[in-house]
């Protein structure tokens, strides 16, 4: 029995309609986000040149996404859908909340590790990649997956009371009611983060923008050296020509206008995460601080935005990177081949 059809059946105080769209709208997000992230984590599998640094983080998302789309978002679907009304075992419920804040935890601290790589790449080229190797970057992606489990993990045992255990209708997170704890944890989990993210795309953009001028200064004081060559020429020229070569692929205009569109994607990919978890965790700090401010279909709206980054996020790798674009062609073309 498909999910729209349990959606339909269930006994909902919600009209048939709004059941319908609302249930037409999380299986697109779910279908998408299982998918697409499939397809990146299959085309890394796949295609040996796609085993690099920055691809071993991408990957991880993408490995978190698809978690999120299978279990999280199934879920939560049920439970909205049926008036908020928790039909499994309470104990599924902790679990399932464990889980998706384990999730959320590790894409912040992900998007917080691609930032500052492409930061480290830009300002210690020749260090960075004799230091940063793929056996590094997965060590890396384990720490940060223990880092949050310890930040989600052991809180529901810690808030764990016997009336939120007997509350066997609603499926909410055992601190929710500690308004002291959830406010700091919507801090450290998204506003420093965040802040974090601004300063480090700012560092890089500033960077490019620094290692561009100075190209094109030192190519304009070349082409100024011209006609009979002077010792004093010759060696202005040669420190010119140093210059040039000691920036290595930057100065090459390819070079110079991938540094940019690296920038740039990674831009987007920290814009994207802003709109999609800046309405969530808003909302979240608002109800936890007054209770009875916030609608509880706001609330779940939010969290169905915020996820939706899941679904988004294969589209942009596809978008940024020529290596996946081929791979997802590739996979798509046999399919259609055997099924014809």
């Amino acid at each position: 029995m498909s999910l729209c059809t349990c959606i339909i059946m269930m006994d909902s105080e919600f009209p048939i309609y709004a059941l319908v769209l609302a249930g037409l709208v999380i299986v697109i997000v779910m279908f998408s986000a299982i998918l697409g992230n499939a397809f990146v984590i299959l085309a890394f599998i796949r295609d040996e040149k796609l085993h690099t640094v920055y691809n071993i983080y991408l990957v991880n998302l993408a490995l978190t996404d698809l978690l999120l789309g299978c279990i999280s978002m199934p879920l939560f679907a049920v439970y909205t859908l049926n008036s908020y009304r928790w039909i499994m075992h309470q104990y599924v419920c902790t679990l399932f909340m464990t889980i998706n804040e384990i999730l959320c935890c590790e894409v912040v601290i992900m998007m917080v590790i691609l930032s500052w790589d492409r930061l480290k790449l830009l300002t210690q080229k020749l260090e960075y990649m004799q230091q940063q190797t793929i056996r590094r970057a997965t060590i890396k992606v384990i720490v940060s997956w223990i880092i949050a489990f310890l930040v989600h993990g052991p809180v529901h045992f810690v808030f764990h009371s016997p009336k939120h255990e007997h509350n066997n209708l609603k499926c909410s997170a055992v601190y929710h009611e500690h308004k002291m704890y959830s406010s700091i944890l919507t801090v450290l989990q998204f506003t420093i983060p965040f802040i974090c993210l601004c300063v480090i795309n700012y560092l890089i953009f500033k960077k490019v923008r620094t290692r561009i001028k100075r190209r094109e200064a030192a190519r304009n004081r070349m082409n100024g050296y011209h006609g009979v060559a002077s010792t004093n020429n010759l060696n202005a020229l040669t420190a010119v020509v140093d210059e040039l070569t000691n920036t290595r692929s930057l100065t090459k205009a390819s070079g110079v206008k991938r540094a940019l569109r690296t920038a740039k994607n990674l831009a987007l990919l920290v814009f994207i995460f802003f709109i999609t978890w800046a309405p969530y965790s808003i909302t979240y700090f608002v109800d936890t601080v007054c209770t009875t401010c916030v609608n509880e279909h706001v609330t779940t709206v939010m969290l169905w935005v915020l996820w939706s980054k899941s679904a988004m996020n294969p589209f942009l790798y596809n978008y940024m990177s020529p290596g996946f674009k081929e791979n997802f062609k590739a996979m798509i073309k046999c399919q259609c081949k055997r099924q014809q």
